[in-house]
């Protein structure tokens, strides 16, 4: 299974180099995504558990952020993600159909 993964991040007292930022940066660029020009980390496909290995990472250096060598004061002001499965088999559903009325509580 792959995912689509988009990641945005902020972080409050990251001065003095951006430690934290420049190894969230790395950690996500290794992992194949890449910056777009409004800020976000994109990767169109990600294989499922490499998808893992990276949030993982990332999440431990925001959870930890003085185990990053070079930070004092860091923290993570915010964190979004969307991620949603790409290339999935096809499971007979048509998805651009309108949903039953029930699902508007008629």
């Amino acid at each position: 299974m792959a995912w689509r993964v988009i990641a945005r991040i902020g972080f409050t007292g990251d001065g003095n180099g951006s430690p934290l930022r420049n190894f969230i940066a790395g950690t996500l660029h290794e992992a194949g995504m890449r910056r777009s020009k409004t800020g976000t980390w994109e990767s169109p496909k990600m294989l499922m558990d490499d998808a893992h290995d990276m949030l993982a990472e990332v999440l431990r250096a925001c959870s930890h952020p003085t185990s990053v060598q070079g930070v004092t004061t860091s923290t993570l002001k915010h964190l979004w993600l969307y991620i949603d499965e790409v290339d999935a088999p096809d499971d007979g559903v048509d998805d651009d159909a309108d949903p039953p009325s029930y699902a508007y509580g008629r």
